[in-house]
């Protein structure tokens, strides 16, 4: 079916938390089909190495550097589905691949102020940290909204990582508890307000990181202290130690502890930096070539970025399930979807927006995973409900999209019939 571009079809919505339907199931896989399995994945991707490699082919088959964005979108489809193998009841298994309720078919844009394509009338599951492909949406525009509400030179930012020590055998869910009691404690009472005037501190946003290595879960905070006054070199130093001592107390209170140095561990950013971020598009962390890393960027992408060193993130635990057939990987990256689940990964305080910009209300996750299609965009085309099936089926999502990164409607009809979608 080609695009009618005078009409706007139903935008993207969600559906309720509940499992896949006997009938929306049936559609997802060939009859007979078995979940596909690391090297499936793999062919998927256009990867042979157990890490992503320096290069992958594109739809096109042409090689592509590892930070192309259209590489990372890829990638993402790739750690979702297998996301929908691992949480098979979860709203992830139905997330970008089964059409909302009533809808007659799916529809392929082009974003006229991003220059990417996207899909339309499909459900989204809006799952943090279920859905990798969500969580990068999500991160990204919030990202933007802060690094906008930072732009101007006015304010000036700097960066706790609140961190404490755990061991090689406790639950992620008894280190996120004691980490989030000792954290409410911190920042309540007469001694926070305190230290908030003290260093004239108008608002702040915290977010929370979990990786998995050696020594078991670690989970902490990055939280983003904005003020509207330069803090000089006494000041700095004075924050740092005041904030470590009070963190260590906070800690003690809930049986935790933490290195003196580095459990509470600040750091600061000029007014010139903090207002004008690098832009990290939506590359992921796990292909995309070192790029700068702001106090900006640190705050919003903390859950999707690398681990450092032999931590992993929950992005390279669900890769390795996908691409190794890591087991034990697979089964640390439920736990930890399960552990934080309603949990907030950007929680800024009551006054953040409100202080630093004009921007209107705070969005929800929900609507900052939305796809909706603007007035501007183009339509490329329509694909009926069958034709789409096929196309989820073969888990071909990642490529439909790159080749409609190029803004040819004939181009991508050719490339969905040399797929074998079916013609109507």
């Amino acid at each position: 079916m080609h695009p009618d571009s005078t009409t706007k079809p139903p935008q993207t919505q969600a559906i309720a938390d509940t499992p896949a339907s006997s009938d929306l199931a049936a559609d997802s896989s060939p009859a007979g089909a078995q979940p596909a399995q690391p090297a499936r994945y793999l062919e998927i991707l256009g990867v042979c190495a157990s890490r992503p490699s320096k290069t992958a082919q594109t739809a096109e088959g042409q090689s592509t550097r590892q930070n192309d964005p259209k590489n990372a979108r890829r990638l993402r489809f790739l750690l979702q589905a297998a996301a929908r193998e691992l949480l098979p009841d979860s709203r992830v298994a139905l997330c970008l691949r089964h059409s909302v309720p009533g809808a007659a078919a799916v529809y392929i844009w082009l974003s006229a102020e991003r220059n990417r394509a996207y899909y339309t009338n499909l459900i989204t599951c809006k799952k943090f940290w279920d859905c990798p492909v969500c969580a990068a949406r999500i991160t990204e525009r919030k990202r933007e909204r802060l690094t906008e509400a930072l732009a101007g030179g006015q304010w000036f930012t700097a960066m706790a990582s609140v961190t404490q020590g755990h061991t090689e055998n406790e639950s992620l869910a008894v280190g996120l508890d004691r980490l989030t009691q000792a954290y409410r404690r911190f920042t309540s009472g007469r001694w926070f307000q305190g230290f908030k005037d003290r260093f004239h501190i108008e608002a702040s946003v915290r977010a929370v990181e979990v990786t998995h290595g050696a020594r078991g879960w670690h989970v902490h905070y990055h939280v983003l202290f904005v003020s509207d006054s330069l803090w000089y070199p006494s000041q700095q130093f004075e924050m740092q130690a005041l904030g470590s001592l009070r963190w260590q107390e906070c800690l003690a209170k809930f049986g935790g502890f933490a290195d003196l140095q580095y459990g509470f561990n600040m750091r600061f950013e000029d007014a010139a930096k903090a207002g004008y971020v690098a832009k990290l598009g939506d590359d992921d962390q796990l292909v995309k070539e070192f790029k700068a890393w702001t106090l900006a960027d640190e705050i919003t992408k903390a859950a999707v970025k690398k681990g450092r060193g032999t931590n992993r993130s929950l992005n390279q635990l669900l890769y390795d399930y996908a691409t190794e057939g890591d087991e034990e990987a697979g089964r640390l990256w439920v736990e930890a979807a399960q552990t934080l689940h309603g949990t907030k990964h950007l929680r800024p305080s009551n006054n953040f927006w409100t202080i630093l910009d004009q921007l209107g209300p705070e969005q929800s996750d929900e609507q900052l995973a939305a796809d909706e299609a603007d007035q501007l965009d183009q339509l490329l085309a329509s694909l009926s409900l069958a034709q789409w099936r096929y196309v989820a089926r073969i888990e071909a999502r990642a490529d439909v999209l790159a080749v409609a990164d190029l803004g040819d409607t004939d181009a991508l009809w050719r490339y969905l019939y040399k797929l074998g979608v079916p013609l109507e």
